[in-house]
């Protein structure tokens, strides 16, 4: 008689955070169905590439702007308005007397 039973490892791959938490919740409700206790409060390693840690991030700066974490596609430009400003303003002030 077994009185629990135990999976090794559970791999979940997924295009979108949207799915995978899905997945999730699949896998969730077919372990309760059979009887399974998961394990979701073991910490896990990093994830490695060419043995450097890869992490997550909020922001990410490409080809000279923002790309924001959201729900949907979004690039912060609040960096370039505030440095044109700047800039604008800086001109104007060396050249009032022009």
């Amino acid at each position: 008689m077994l009185d629990a039973l135990y999976a090794d490892d559970l791999m979940l791959l997924s295009g979108s955070l949207t799915q995978l938490q899905k997945m999730l919740q699949l896998c969730e409700k077919q372990a309760q169905e059979l009887d399974l206790t998961l394990n979701s409060k073991e910490t896990l390693d990093n994830l490695k590439l060419n043995g450097c840690d890869v992490y997550w991030v909020d922001k990410l700066r490409y080809l000279g702007v923002f790309i924001v974490e959201d729900r949907v596609f979004k690039i912060d430009t609040y960096w370039i308005t505030s440095k044109f400003y700047a800039a604008a303003n800086a001109i104007c002030y060396h050249t009032k007397n022009v």
